[in-house]
Formats: C-alpha cells, structure tokens, sequence
C-alpha cells in the first residue's frame, strides 16, 4: 500500500511540474514562435485574401515625392543606414547599435495591377559600406540620435530602395467601396495597411 502511495506521490509531483513549465512559459517566447510562421506571398492581386497578413511580390514604380539616402545621396522611395557606433580606437566599447530608415509613397506594380504602398513604412534591405562617406555625412546620420561625437568611430552601412526594384512588401490588404458612387457605379480602392501585429515592411524579395 505504501508503495502505492509513493508512486501516486512523486507521479503527481511530476505532473504538477510539468504543468507549471508549460503554463509559466514566458508570453514573448510563444508570440516569437507564432511570429515565425511563414507569410504567404503573391505576384498579383487576384485571389490575395483580406484581412490577413501577407506578403507582395512586385517592383517599385517611384513618384515625385523621394527620399535621398543620407550617406550615398542616391534618389530612392526607402533607405536603411545601420552600423556600430563605437566609443573610441582605444577603447572597443559598443555605444550603440545604430538603425535609420525612411521612406516614402509609391506604387508596388503587380502584373497589370497596382497598389499604393504609404510612406513611413519600415525598411529591411541589404547594406553594404558606401565608398568615399565623408565624416560629415556620417556626423549628420548620428546628430538625431545624439552621437555625432563618435562620428570618427562609427562604422555604417547603407541599402537604398530605388525605382525599379523588385522587392517585396508586407501588410494587410483592405478593400474599400467609395460611399458616395456605390449606389449607381461602386468603386473600388486597394489600400496595403498595417495593423498592430503585422506593420507594413519593404524588404527585399527572397532569391
């Protein structure tokens, strides 16, 4: 009978702890994983759902309204500058892990098809060094983020999005019909919008 009870004991014991490993898990661990799972990807908008997060495969068709990449100058709809900000030579102490990014309006081109993607979305883009940056330009980068003094020991990479590219986009689409017109001839606007899980991201397309 004792034997019984034993098992009965140290079987609970077990039970109780893998329950509170399970149920103590730390939230932002299991959001990094549903995060992970893959966005689907479309070339057109013909059977693109709404609603969902996906991703839009297409090239970049620039408007007027275009940024110039803070360390090449390059014309471009969207940039990223990112890099090591160091304290000194001397002394290798990492001040800051430094990342700028703009951009502007455009039209995402998909097929015979387009969509309006807004400014202010985030970038990710391959950088590389920008030969010949002179100190200034780099002193510039780092003045909104107060560390133009380390200016001498920072070390920055630049990727620019420009007409042209071939890139993908992530958000939500949203269809909308103009209210006014439904009634006799329904119109139909495309928006590519955020949302507080899936913000808008230009990103180059996977090779």
């Amino acid at each position: 009978m004792a034997g019984i009870e034993s098992a009965i004991f140290f079987g609970g014991v077990a039970l109780f702890v893998i329950l509170r490993s399970v149920l103590t898990q730390p939230m932002k661990a299991r959001e990094r994983r549903e995060h992970k799972v893959a966005l689907r990807d479309y070339e057109s908008l013909v059977g693109a759902p709404e609603g969902i997060a996906i991703k839009l495969t297409g090239r970049v068709r620039a408007s007027r309204d275009l940024q110039l990449a803070p360390l090449s100058s390059r014309p471009c709809v969207g940039y990223l500058v990112r890099g090591a900000v160091w304290h000194s030579k001397k002394t290798p102490q990492l001040i800051a892990d430094l990342r700028d990014a703009k951009s502007s309006a455009f039209i995402l081109v998909l097929g015979d098809r387009e969509i309006q993607i807004e400014p202010g979305t985030a970038v990710e883009c391959r950088s590389r060094p920008v030969p010949g940056v002179t100190a200034e330009r780099v002193r510039e980068v780092l003045v909104p983020h107060k560390l133009e003094r380390y200016a001498e020991f920072s070390e920055l990479e630049e990727g620019v999005i420009v007409d042209g590219d071939r890139i993908t986009v992530s958000g939500t689409i949203e269809r909308n019909v103009d209210g006014e017109q439904a009634y006799r001839d329904p119109v139909q606007s495309t928006r590519f919008v955020a949302t507080s899980v899936q913000p808008i991201v230009i990103a180059d397309p996977k090779k």
